[in-house]
């Protein structure tokens, strides 16, 4: 057994993990718009599923708790019963 193994483990470890950190740090000091910009945008793309995916289901089992029995059934509810019509078209 190499008893270097984990020596080598501990530096992928920090190359993978703490480098991406280093990297955003750095961006955000940078003196340039688009750096702050860039990794301000990119927070915002990790949140967005939240508001896609999460939010609307809590939304529909507080506004129809009784319609909703599965999760599987929480966009169609709000869809069907939020929407008009002719955007529905179901």
């Amino acid at each position: 057994m190499d008893r270097n193994i984990f020596w080598r483990a501990n530096f992928r470890y920090l190359v993978l993990v703490y480098r991406p950190g280093d990297c955003a740090a750095r961006a955000l000091r940078a003196d340039e718009g688009h750096a702050k910009a860039g990794t301000i945008f990119a927070g915002f793309l990790k949140i967005l599923p939240v508001f896609l995916l999460v939010l609307p289901g809590i939304i529909a089992f507080a506004l129809f708790p009784d319609q909703v029995k599965k999760p599987d059934y929480a966009y169609p509810t709000l869809v069907l019963n939020l929407l008009p019509v002719a955007w529905s078209d179901w």
